[in-house]
């Protein structure tokens, strides 16, 4: 029973490590393959059209997302003009998800959106992909309610199942 154990744990223990570190090589964990990314991330920029105003600024940011209070400490790789108006721009890690969503939008974008006011955007320097997120555009009312349609379909679900209970005795 114990080398059951034994070997459930180091499974577990193997298939958290590679899905933890699975997009990253071990030079992205060096400094100056990180340098090297920000000075390439930088020249992208100023490619594609942008002027650079500042880099890497550190923020401490508090945001409410219902009634969770998330505490972030967070970096904005790079500061640019768009439309005469300071965006920031983060630079994606090689860890970060590929998928822009849930958990990882409201900790390191959503508060950098509210405290320039303005779109954040997503840099991959391999691709030179530039990618928006802005949080004022507005959400469709079908998007907002789905939650409440779903639980209150399986309320009716419940209540209809109970009274056909209720009736057969």
């Amino acid at each position: 029973m114990a080398v059951i154990a034994i070997l459930t744990s180091v499974t577990v223990l193997y298939l958290f490590l590679r899905s933890r570190f699975r997009n990253a090589s071990w030079e992205s964990d060096q400094p100056e393959s990180q340098r090297e990314r920000f000075v390439y991330a930088s020249e992208v920029l100023q490619t594609i059209g942008f002027k650079i105003l500042d880099e890497r600024i550190a923020h401490e940011a508090i945001t409410y997302f219902g009634h969770r209070k998330f505490s972030s400490y967070l970096l904005a790789d790079f500061i640019v003009e768009k439309d005469g108006q300071p965006c920031p721009v983060r630079v994606k890690r090689l860890r970060d998800p590929e998928r822009v969503s849930g958990a990882w939008l409201r900790s390191h974008v959503m508060p950098l959106y509210v405290i320039y006011d303005a779109p954040v955007g997503l840099l991959q320097p391999e691709t030179h992909e530039l990618t928006w997120v802005d949080f004022s555009l507005e959400v469709s009312s079908r998007l907002r309610y789905r939650k409440w349609r779903m639980r209150l379909l399986w309320l009716c679900i419940g209540a209809v199942l109970g009274f056909a209970l209720a009736q057969s005795h």
